[in-house]
Order: structure tokens, then sequence, then C-alpha cells
């Protein structure tokens, strides 16, 4: 009861409100002078306020139209007059189709079952009551098709289509959760791989170095050496390692195969319109013949015409608006030359005025179906009487709006089609991609973590070489510290860079070596902040002990509410320093702070040392980057 009180959707009140003022016209102009008929037809105002619930309730709205229509029909088959039987059908057959359509598009299959009957049963009992209407074997057909048959098929596209796009969209949504675990899988894969590709190539040389070490620390000697040309080895390897895990090896057998975009649920396929122009071909050929048989004046013209006619609809799939062109043409010279096909309104150019229109515009394009509705209208215009025309013209232009609606549907899912085949194509770059950055993240992490502690143990070692006949305790603790980083190189190594790290072992380490490290200020960072600026102050001091030996260097903490500042300066080599790199420990730096929200510039100073700068902001859910400096040269 709640629902049969809300209110209609105001586009369907707009809709029975054009019903009824055009059943009023129509009255009126059919009943002028005749009050007693014009009273009887604006009694069909009353069945068209079902057209405002046609959406909400389908199935009812047509039962309840044709039983009106029903009640209309033995009300006229009483009357005296039978003038007052051939009042004009027009307007409620086109109410009539609208409602065969809302059954479909807005219906069940319940309704569907039940509303397609109904339309049938009403011309029967038309044709029971008024025997004169016409051939009951003539007009079942046509209404089954016409009336029954092609609105439906057009609420079903409507409908369909509507549920594809449902359809697809939670495609998509399985898809990209597909896609999701598809990156996780590969990054893993790719994850496991190079990690045992590191242990192969880095473990035992980090292993051998850290058994050195702890063995020399009893019995400094000659060794030592040894040990110092085995890390600066070591090193050399690793940078190499870090400039190949940045490569693509192009081996992308580990992706999984994805779900070929030809077998998502709804994508179908238009290749069967040859099929279905054969069969209305078939269907209209048996029409004429049925329809105008026992009239034809000259029967070998009648098989030659009906036959054009027969093979232009059969190859409309091939040239739509051509053969629309001759199947008229053939017909307009059948009706002239042959035999009249307007018994009872010509239900066989009824016919072929909607299925024409359907096709046309279901198989060519705008302008060339607009030519083909054209074409079916003059082509019903030479061959029905004036009477019956408008009717027709208003059929046609129906099935044209449904041949584009179909058109509008093929042309959608081809659209998905190629949509779907480029996002794979995206997708499986996208998989390539995260590859790289895989292998850029454990590239960055090996230049931070392994190449940082070798350098410091290169250091060291030849440190320990100088020191081992004039002070023997410093060479002992060179070789402890030794000891300490291959030991903590080793646990990154196993534990895949996760660690988050000791900024003051950082330091000690730097001072160890020989660096004089001044630290002010302090911070409190914690979890992967933690890490962050652990990688970054790591190669921060790496680059000072590499490029800059002998200079003293400065680390500068800050904290505020924006987040954590680090500068690291340091002043001009007194020695002679390594040769310049590749730039990749800065720009893997870089890479690592834009990730977590912040940023990096650097400069030279006037001295002619090297300023660092990065900023990181507090842990939110949506950091806001701070805007980056100019860097200069």
């Amino acid at each position: 009861m709640r629902a049969l009180r809300s209110r209609p959707a105001p586009a369907d009140l707009m809709v029975a409100a054009v019903f009824v003022v055009a059943t009023a016209t129509e009255s009126v102009w059919r009943a002028w002078g005749r009050p007693a008929w014009l009273v009887l037809g604006l009694t069909g105002l009353v069945p068209m306020l079902v057209l405002a619930y046609r959406r909400r309730f389908p199935l009812a709205a047509l039962t309840v139209y044709v039983a009106a229509a029903a009640g209309a029909t033995v009300v006229q088959s009483q009357l005296p007059d039978p003038t007052a039987r051939t009042t004009s059908a027009f307007v409620p057959i086109i109410a009539l189709l609208v409602l065969c359509y809302s059954v479909a598009a807005h219906g069940d299959r319940r309704a569907v079952l039940l509303g397609a009957p109904q339309p049938i049963l009403l011309v029967v009992l038309i044709d029971l009551l008024q025997p004169d209407a016409g051939s009951l074997a003539v007009g079942l057909p046509f209404i089954a098709l016409i009336i029954v048959g092609l609105p439906m098929l057009a609420g079903w596209l409507v409908r369909s289509r509507a549920a594809l796009l449902t359809e697809l969209d939670q495609t998509d949504r399985a898809l990209a959760e597909e896609h999701q675990q598809r990156l996780r899988t590969v990054r893993a894969r790719e994850s496991l791989a190079l990690a045992q590709r590191l242990a192969t190539e880095l473990e035992s040389g980090l292993s051998s170095l850290h058994e050195l070490s702890r063995r020399h620390q009893a019995t400094p000697g000659a060794g030592i050496a040894e040990l110092e040309a085995q890390a600066r080895s070591l090193l050399a390897h690793t940078r190499h390692t870090v400039v190949t895990l940045t490569e693509d090896d192009g081996n992308n057998d580990s992706e999984p195969a994805g779900r070929s975009p030809e077998r998502i649920a709804g994508i179908g396929r238009e290749d069967g319109a040859a099929g279905w122009t054969v069969l209305v071909a078939a269907a209209t050929g048996i029409a004429i013949v049925l329809e105008s048989h026992g009239q034809w004046s000259n029967t070998p013209l009648a098989l030659v015409l009906c036959g054009t006619v027969v093979a232009a609809l059969a190859c409309l799939s091939w040239r739509p608006l051509e053969c629309i062109i001759l199947a008229w043409a053939g017909t307009a010279l059948f009706v002239h030359l042959v035999a009249p096909l307007d018994r009872g309104g010509s239900l066989v150019v009824s016919g072929l005025v909607v299925t024409g229109a359907f096709l046309v515009a279901s198989l060519a394009e705008r302008l060339r179906a607009l030519a083909g509705l054209l074409v079916s209208v003059l082509g019903s215009a030479l061959v029905l009487s004036t009477a019956d025309l408008p009717g027709a013209v208003v059929l046609g232009c129906l099935a044209w709006l449904g041949g584009r609606v179909l058109r509008g549907r093929l042309r959608l899912l081809r659209q998905v089609r190629a949509a779907h085949a480029a996002l794979d194509q995206l997708r499986a770059e996208e998989l390539r991609a995260s590859k790289l950055e895989e292998r850029a993240a454990l590239s960055r992490d090996v230049h931070d973590a392994i190449g940082h502690g070798l350098t410091v143990v290169a250091l060291q070692a030849g440190a320990a070489l100088r020191l081992v006949d004039q002070d023997p305790a410093a060479c002992a603790a060179a070789l402890a510290t030794i000891e300490r980083v291959t030991g903590q190189a080793l646990d990154d190594l196993h534990r895949g860079f996760g660690s988050t790290g000791d900024l003051e072992a950082l330091v000690s380490d730097a001072r160890a070596s020989g660096v004089c490290v001044t630290v002010t200020g302090t911070v409190e960072p914690r979890g992967e902040q933690q890490r962050v600026l652990h990688r970054v102050l790591q190669e921060a001091l790496t680059n000072a002990i590499r490029h800059a030996p002998g200079a003293a260097v400065t680390v500068c903490c800050d904290e505020d509410d924006s987040g954590t500042t680090v500068t690291v300066s340091n002043g001009p080599a007194s020695r002679t320093p390594e040769p310049p790199g590749g730039g990749r420990g800065l720009a893997g730096m870089r890479d690592r702070l834009a990730t977590a929200g912040g940023t990096l510039d650097w400069r030279q100073s006037h001295d002619g040392g090297f300023v660092l700068h990065a900023w990181l902001p507090r842990p939110t859910r949506n950091p806001t980057p701070k805007p980056q400096r100019e860097a200069t040269a």
C-alpha cells in the first residue's frame, strides 16, 4: 500500500499527460459533430493514467490497460451504429507499445511471460467481437512481432545494457583486485629472487671479512692487508651489483596471465547480423506471397520483384542503405505492377517499415541510418493509403530508435573490449614497472647499507694496517669495528634491509673511521621515519668519508610541528678523494624521501665543501611535502 501511495516519477507523469492530451485530441478529431461518440472516445483518457506507473508496476499497468481496452471493445460491439467500431486506435496502439517496452525494460522474467500474451489475447477478443476488423491469421503475427516483439526487444536491450554496465563495473573491481594481487605476487617473487641472488654474491664475501676481522683481533699481522684488499674488492663488486639491479632483464615469465577481455561476461559479438537479415528477408517474402496470392497479374514479374525484395533484405548487413532502397523500390513496383498490398492496411508494408528501419538503424552510421528511415517513410507513402500512413511512420520511427539502441549497445561492447585490451597492456607495463621499482628499492638498500658498511670496513682496515705496529690497541679496536659492521651488514642482508637502525651507531662508526663528526640537536624518529632517516644519514656520512677524506662533518638535527630536518655538511677534502660516482646515492636518497613525503636538496659550500639538506614530515595519513629548495651546483 505504501508503494501505491508513493508518487510516480516526474518523467512518467509527463508521459501519461502527453498520452492523455493525445487521446483527447484524437477523440475530438474523430468524433467531430457526434457528441455521443465524443463522450465514448473521451472515456479512453482514464486507461492512459496507468502510464504514470509503467516503470514502478509495469505488469500491473499493462494488465489494467488491456483490461480497459477489452471492456471498451465489448461496449463498442453492443452499439447499434457500426461506425462506432471504426474509431481510430492509433494513440492506444502507441500506448500499448510503450507498456510492452516497459514490461521488458523494468519488469522481471515473470512479468514478461505474463505480459506478452495479453496484447495477443486482446486482438483475438477484438476479432471475435468485431469480425470485420481484418484477417486474424494475418493480424496475429503482426501484433506478435510489431506490437509485442519489437517493443519488448527494445526494452530488453535497454535493460541488458544497464545490467551489462553493472556487470562490467563489478568485473572492473574484480580485475583491479586481481591486478593488485598480481602486483603483490610479482613483487614478492622479485624480492625473493633478488634476495637469493644477493645472498649468493655478497654473503660469502661479508662472512669472510667478518671471520678475518675476528681472527686478527687476537693476533694482528700481515693478514690485515689481505683483509683491506678483500674489503675493497667486495666494495667494487657491490657497486657493480647496485648498477645491475636497476637494469631490466626483460624477463616477464614470472607474471601470471591475466583474464582475457574476450571472456568477460556479457561481451558479445555482432557477427550474427547476417543471419537476422536473412531471417527477416525470408519472413517478408512469405508474407508477400500469402497476402497477395491469387491477385498476381503477371506471375514471372511477381516472382522477380518478390525475389528482389528478399535478396535486398538478406544483404542488409552488407550495404544497409543501398539495400533498403532496393527493397522499397521492389515493393513499390510489386504493388503498382503486380498486386496491391493494402488489405487490412497492408501488414506486409507496415512490417517492412518496422523491420527495415530497425535493421538500417542498427547496422548503419547515424547519417546513413537517418537516410534509411527517410527511405522507409517515402516508400510507405508510395504504397500505403493516407489513413494508414501516420501509424506506419510512427512505428517506423519507434523501430528506428530501437535499432539505434541496439547499435549503441554493440558499440559499447566493442569499446569495452578495446578498453580492456588496452588496460591489460597497461597492467602488463605496470607489472614490469613494479619489478623495476622493487629492484630500485633493493638497489638503494644495498647501496646504503652494504655499501656504507664496506666503505667503513675498507677505511678501518687501512687504519688497522697503519697502526698494527705503532698502536696495537687502536688496531684491535679498528678490527672490532670491522667485525661489528660486517655483522650488521650480514644481518641486513638476511633480514631484507628491514631494520630501523641506530643513528648513534652510525655516528660512532664514522668517528671510529677517523672522521670528526659533530652532532647538534636531537630527533626522536619512530618506525618508518627512523628507517628513512637512518638510510639518509648513512649515505650522507658515506659520501663524506669517500669524497671528502680528512674533512670534519657536522650533523644538525631539528624537529618541529611540521617535521624533521637533518642537515649534513662537510668541509673540503684534506686528502685525495675517491673518483666521483654516478650520483646513484643522492638520487636514491631523494627517491626514498619522496616516497615518505619528504624532500632532499644539496649544494656546494663557499669553502669547497658540501651541504645536504633533508626534510621529512611528521607521520600523518596524507603528508604534505615541504616545497623543495632550488638546488645549486
